[in-house]
């Protein structure tokens, strides 16, 4: 279990121990500097920073919920199974959502300052501009910083078949329904869970292939922190080369 008890002071938040807090900041810190004579890139940074710390926080408390929940399924009588189940669905949907949402707002963010550097290269010069994805603004990057340490991690992250999966799960969650489980009851053994790992593909064809454990959230949740470390490493160099400099 992680302890949440790190506080950012550019978010204001408590932050779980698996969020590198004093790398964010410092990021933050630099880039404010810089930004502040270029209040429009800035102010986009800004709010998109800020959502990455409340996204991880979220989803890593709907983590900490399913982990909890999940293996009470079997102790409970029927009638109360219903309303765990529930508490489970809830808490897996927060996870993509908010799991998801953090890597989006790190690209928005990343988009931001590069701005602040390149406003040719990465404009916002009207609300069209604001309309980007996460690839998108990778390929931003892989034309005007080809070879740079966050382009190349900016490329790992949405190769990642982990990101990919959660992408697709928080799709399918978001705006086609609950996913569906399979058990499988062998005789002096718990049930075994299951939801399809193709979900978006027609029913017939759903491959139930994913287990559903105790850690189900938790494993990714794993890969989630590492990403954004790796991320936030780059970024904390671009920073180094781009903004400390600065005068």
């Amino acid at each position: 279990m992680h302890e949440t008890n790190r506080m950012s002071y550019s978010a204001m938040l408590l932050m779980p121990d698996d969020f590198d807090v004093d790398l964010y900041d410092s990021i933050c810190a630099s880039i404010t500097k810089r930004g502040q004579y270029h209040h429009r890139a800035d102010s986009h940074f800004a709010y998109a920073w800020k959502a990455i710390a409340y996204r991880f926080r979220a989803m890593a408390e709907c983590d900490e919920d399913f982990t909890d929940s999940f293996p009470k399924r079997l102790s409970l009588p029927i009638e109360e199974r219903f309303a765990e189940r529930y508490r489970q669905e809830k808490a897996v949907f927060g996870f993509f959502a908010n799991g998801i949402s953090s890597i989006e707002c790190f690209f928005y963010a990343a988009y931001c300052f590069a701005c602040i550097v390149n406003p040719n290269g990465f404009p916002l010069t009207d609300s069209q501009d604001l309309k980007f994805t996460p690839l998108s603004a990778y390929k931003k990057f892989a034309t005007h910083l080809r070879g740079d340490g966050l382009t190349s991690e900016m490329e790992c992250c949405l190769r990642d078949p982990k990101y990919r999966e959660a992408r697709e799960m928080r799709d399918v969650l978001m705006h086609r329904g609950a996913l569906p489980r399979t058990v499988r009851l062998e005789s002096g053994q718990p049930d075994l869970v299951a939801i399809p790992e193709n979900p978006k593909d027609l029913s017939d064809d759903w491959r139930y292939k994913i287990e559903l454990r105790a850690d189900f959230t938790m494993t990714r949740r794993q890969w989630l922190s590492d990403t954004l470390a790796h991320l936030l490493a780059r970024t904390s160099e671009y920073c180094r080369r781009n903004f400390d400099t600065y005068a």
